[in-house]
């Protein structure tokens, strides 16, 4: 004897007639397992959670001897602040390596960002009233997240090398070095005077 616990997945029924009349015959799938309940009709439904205490009969066949409906146990509850989505983007929760990224990423976001405002190359709003502060405020942060996120999946992509030529093969290889017979002469060594003493 065996017990069983998962969700009745499937159930299925056979029916024929026999010398004593009509019969029934009833089985069940729980997981992978599928389960005879015999002549009797289970007390349990699709979808549920149950326990069943088993048996193998003479053929080898698994046989319902008890059968109830008990609570599912309960599953872990997915972090609601993690970023992945069905898009396949990477989790920055729970895994240390993306929280350091992910700060690295904040930092020179905000950095380029400072850069930019300091060499007046960031077109924001210019208003000078309390409703243009708040749009250039809604914009610079924009821009903040937009760039920390980019950088997060730059690194952890590494999309860029494929993306960007590599500036140390651009040109030409520099010229060879002169073989020492074609090197300039050394200057003659010169000596001090000795009355210098």
């Amino acid at each position: 004897m065996s017990v069983l616990e998962g969700y009745l997945e499937e159930t299925d029924q056979k029916s024929g007639m026999g010398k004593r009349g009509p019969w029934t015959m009833y089985r069940g799938q729980i997981g992978k397992i599928w389960v005879s309940f015999g002549f009797n009709k289970p007390t349990i439904n699709k979808g549920d959670y149950v326990s069943v205490v088993i048996e193998k009969d003479a053929n080898n066949y698994d046989v319902v001897k008890s059968a109830a409906k008990i609570p599912a146990p309960q599953q872990p509850v997915a972090d609601k602040a993690s970023p992945r989505g069905d898009n396949g983007h990477l989790s920055a929760t729970g895994d240390r390596n993306n929280s350091i990224v992910y700060q690295s990423s904040r930092k020179d976001a905000l950095a380029l960002v400072a850069l930019l405002i300091t060499q007046n190359a960031l077109p924001v709003s210019e208003a000078k009233t309390k409703a243009g502060t708040a749009k250039r405020y809604e914009e610079i942060m924009a821009l903040v997240d937009k760039l920390t996120v980019q950088y997060f999946y730059d690194v952890n992509t590494l999309r860029n090398l494929d993306r960007v030529q590599d500036g140390g093969a651009e040109g030409p290889a520099p010229a060879a070095l002169p073989e020492d017979s074609q090197a300039e002469p050394e200057a003659a060594a010169t000596t001090e005077p000795d009355d210098k003493w």
